[in-house]
């Protein structure tokens, strides 16, 4: 990557995991979106809490300062019939923000259903139909093997998609396909 595209409003996605974390470093030119980095944080190999924790920390670090990341999107965690499984989630969304922080990084949190209309214009879309709208949006995309990585890919992409809206729930509603098109010109191609 040029040194150009470094920090150039460069947006990072977390879709956090307690086994595996996605990541994404995104810039947009215009209309054209570019990943700059992407992949996963693996954790499963980390039987102690508090080592998977600084795991998950020190390379959140090393993630965040290697591409200038001035904006963090991260994955609100969503509640499920298991709520041990959301405290868990909490916590590892919790390191990620607390890394950005350190950093002085500006945080924004999008809840699934947010990141699913952003992308695919529908907020029940399943996650094949995101990375397939992935492939048509972002140029070169090829979807990875891992649905965490391209998860983390659709939460950068999502905050991109607000036009810099540091309000995400005042977003612009599509009520048919026609006022869809008017408010989002740049996304037809």
């Amino acid at each position: 990557m040029s040194k150009s595209e470094v920090g150039q409003d460069c947006i990072a996605g977390f879709d956090p995991g307690t086994q595996v974390t996605g990541f994404a470093c995104i810039t947009k030119d215009n209309t054209k979106v570019k990943i700059l980095e992407s992949g996963i944080i693996n954790l499963k190999k980390e039987e102690d809490n508090q080592l998977k924790y600084e795991k998950l920390f020190k390379e959140s670090v090393q993630i965040l300062k290697r591409n200038s990341v001035r904006i963090l999107s991260v994955e609100e965690p969503f509640y499920g019939k298991n709520i041990q499984s959301m405290l868990k989630l909490g916590r590892t969304q919790g390191i990620i923000i607390a890394a950005a922080i350190s950093l002085d990084i500006v945080v924004y949190q999008y809840s699934p259903r947010k990141v699913k209309q952003a992308v695919c214009g529908n907020g029940n879309a399943s996650k094949q139909q995101v990375a397939g709208m992935l492939k048509i949006l972002i140029p070169g995309f090829e979807i990875p093997e891992t649905e965490d990585e391209s998860d983390a890919v659709a939460i950068a992409l999502c905050h991109s998609l607000q036009g810099g809206n540091t309000n995400a729930g005042s977003s612009k509603s599509a009520k048919s396909w026609k006022n869809f098109i008017d408010n989002n010109p740049d996304r037809i191609r």
